[in-house]
């Protein structure tokens, strides 16, 4: 769909994704589905999908408020583009924005928060800010560096949440043994700075059962609050199913839906009469 083809209203002229709560009816826990798309916002509804998007929201094990939809940022690239998305996502009742070093536009999204809280007289703690951690940067002393650089890049004091985007590391074999050990290290020192305040959540991205259980079996203390899985399409029809004991937010990605389209308009105006899980430990 392009701009001209669409009903009246604004459109994000760029590439989004979006995440809205939905049951997995296989899943004993709740997941939440990422949708990328090209987002376009009908006039005439805008108001009352903004207040949905708004007062929805997850309690994760830390005790935090997740908005259960947020608008993700792969392939958005440029600071115009950016702006214009930041500032439409906000004008429509988004709250959390999610992005990641790989994606290379962590700058640019700091600079358009900057600008854009104030205008629509918010501050940081009305926004939910989650990045990731790249691949290339798994280890001892290169996760908490890189911490530090997405935290600058953004231009906040903290994240609300922070991602491993992978369990491999860049440049190692996928069956190599070192992957587990050095992914424990990412995770130590992840523990670390979520101890010190900096990141508020931390978490996982394409985690595996496996890979979850590895790590809560050792996890320092700390076990993950989300799981931000692969993509679900109609390529894609299953995820792996994560045991209920993990007690983990999984997140899948839904890529290329329309929001304008009435399914899931619908299920975001509807999600005041879905039932709520409160994520929390029980190990």
């Amino acid at each position: 769909m392009t701009p001209s083809s669409t009903p009246r209203g604004a459109a994000f002229n760029a590439a989004c994704d979006h995440s809205v709560a939905v049951k997995v009816t296989h899943c004993p826990v709740w997941s939440m589905v990422r949708y990328e798309l090209r987002l376009y916002v009908d006039s005439s509804d805008s108001s009352i999908f903004s207040m949905a998007v708004q007062k929805q929201y997850f309690t994760l094990n830390t005790g935090q408020k997740m908005p259960v939809v947020g608008l993700g940022t792969y392939r958005i690239h440029g600071q115009s583009v950016i702006h214009r998305v930041i500032e439409a996502g906000l004008k429509n009742g988004y709250r959390a924005f999610d992005t990641a070093a790989v994606y290379r536009n962590e700058e640019a999204i700091g600079l358009a928060l900057q600008t854009l809280l104030p205008k629509f007289n918010l501050s940081r703690g009305d926004i939910f800010l989650t990045t990731k951690l790249d691949p290339s940067d798994h280890g001892e002393g290169k996760t908490t560096k890189a911490v530090r650089t997405s935290l600058r890049k953004l231009g906040t004091s903290y994240l609300d949440l922070y991602l491993i985007h992978w369990p491999g590391v860049a440049g190692l074999p996928v069956y190599s043994p070192d992957n587990a050990v050095i992914r424990s290290n990412t995770w130590r020192e992840l523990v670390t700075l979520h101890h010190q305040g900096v990141l508020r959540a931390i978490g996982t991205s394409n985690y595996t059962v496996r890979h979850l259980r590895e790590l809560t079996a050792n996890s320092h203390g700390v076990i993950p609050a989300v799981n931000q899985s692969m993509e679900l399409h109609f390529k894609v029809t299953a995820v792996d199913t994560f045991p209920s004991d993990l007690n983990v937010l999984n997140t899948v990605g839904i890529p290329s839906l329309s929001a304008c389209n009435p399914s899931f308009k619908s299920l975001v105006l509807s999600m005041d009469h879905m039932d709520r899980q409160v994520v929390t430990p029980s190990f």
